[in-house]
């Protein structure tokens, strides 16, 4: 298609060319961005309606790599340096567009005497810990892209054991059924693996002999090495001013026995203090 455009970027494209050359002059296009930016905001409930947008919108995509057919601006555009560019201008758009899209509606329901969009939504206010965690999952998947690309050399540090635990089962993905429900049973029996469920099982029978929950302060180690499964626990107050940890080892079918054993260890150094200050 591409190869096509280019042979016909001798003849009919030549006029479209330099019709756009001419519109981009700094004068003219100055003036024209700023009218194009005063009617945004002048027309938004019109250009903001999905038809128009789209039609909008895939006019710009014809425009765009249409222009290919032009060999300066294919060199360009291709770059590998360049190719970032495109797709954040296209993410711009439709960034911009979401935001429009939203005040048009939220005006049309006020007007109508009704609530925000937003005040119909049940979302919690995100604070300092959320945001923390969004962050860990974005360096979860940039690491796990890179490792994917082979690129895992580039990454300079590793948060792991022992300067920092994951949480109880933290990466399992868990399906739950009813204990009664066989046929379900023998359905998943065929998407479990052995080693995660023996890991998840000591993990989560730690968690549930020292009587803790998901915000404990808490992180666990567990690591498989053929038919042994080795648990290493953590417990740091939050200020900082203890550090108790347990380890033991047992075969995978005692999963749920290490679990206790590593907990009554950490037990037995005074950790119900931190977990259950009120007893």
């Amino acid at each position: 298609m591409i190869s096509i455009l280019a042979e016909a970027s001798g003849g009919a494209f030549d006029p479209l060319k330099h019709f756009v050359n001419q519109l981009t002059q700094p004068g003219i296009f100055l003036t024209l961005s700023t009218i194009v930016f005063i009617l945004m905001f002048v027309l938004y409930k019109f250009w903001t309606k999905p038809a128009v947008s789209l039609t909008l919108f895939v006019l710009f995509l014809i425009g765009y790599f249409g222009s290919m057919g032009d060999p300066n601006y294919r060199s360009i555009v291709s770059k590998p340096d360049n190719v970032p560019i495109t797709i954040m201008l296209i993410s711009v758009m439709i960034c911009i567009w979401i935001s429009f899209r939203r005040a048009a509606l939220n005006d049309t329901r006020i007007s109508q005497g009704l609530p925000l969009l937003e005040e119909e939504k049940d979302d919690k206010v995100l604070v300092w810990p959320d945001l923390v965690y969004t962050e860990l999952i974005c360096l979860v998947l940039a690491t796990a892209g890179l490792t994917r690309l082979g690129l895992a050399h580039r990454v300079s540090r590793e948060l792991s054991p022992p300067d920092m635990f994951p949480a109880v089962s933290q990466g399992i993905v868990g399906v739950e059924c009813r204990a009664d429900d066989m046929a379900t049973r023998a359905l998943l029996a065929g998407i479990t693996d052995p080693a995660t469920l023996a890991a998840a099982t000591a993990e989560r029978s730690l968690l549930f002999t020292l009587r803790a929950g998901c915000h404990a302060p808490l992180g666990v180690a567990t690591q498989l090495e053929n038919e042994t499964i080795h648990l290493e626990a953590v417990i740091l107050p939050h200020d900082g001013s203890h550090r108790w940890m347990a380890r033991a080892s047992a075969t995978i079918a005692n999963a749920d026995a290490l679990g206790q054993q590593v907990a009554q260890l950490l037990m037995a150094q005074g950790v119900n203090a931190v977990l259950h200050p009120d007893g």
